[in-house]
């Protein structure tokens, strides 16, 4: 596994916000702030990319020539994909 270099950064944050996180952090006994402050910043990335990606989907789902491509393509393998599926055995 390889090992993430981190770098120290300064945020200013709310008293209150700084108090639950340290009370979460303890109550995770493996945990510390900063730890969940990562955690946390992990997520919400995911999150923002999952709406990102999401977006660009609904968006080339009414887009004529992504559509057409689709099409195309699902056609010129649509022999292939049936082999394949006579290959998966049922459940």
């Amino acid at each position: 596994m390889e090992k993430i270099k981190l770098k120290k950064a300064t945020f200013s944050i709310p008293e209150p916000v700084l108090e639950k996180l340290g009370i979460l952090a303890q109550k995770n006994r493996n945990s510390s702030v900063n730890a969940v402050v990562r955690e946390a910043l992990e997520l919400y990335i995911v999150d923002v990319e999952r709406r990102e990606f999401r977006r660009a989907m609904e968006a080339a789902a009414n887009d004529p020539v992504f559509i057409r491509d689709l099409n195309e393509t699902e056609s010129a393998f649509r022999y292939a994909d049936a082999e394949s599926l006579e290959m998966i055995p049922e459940w």
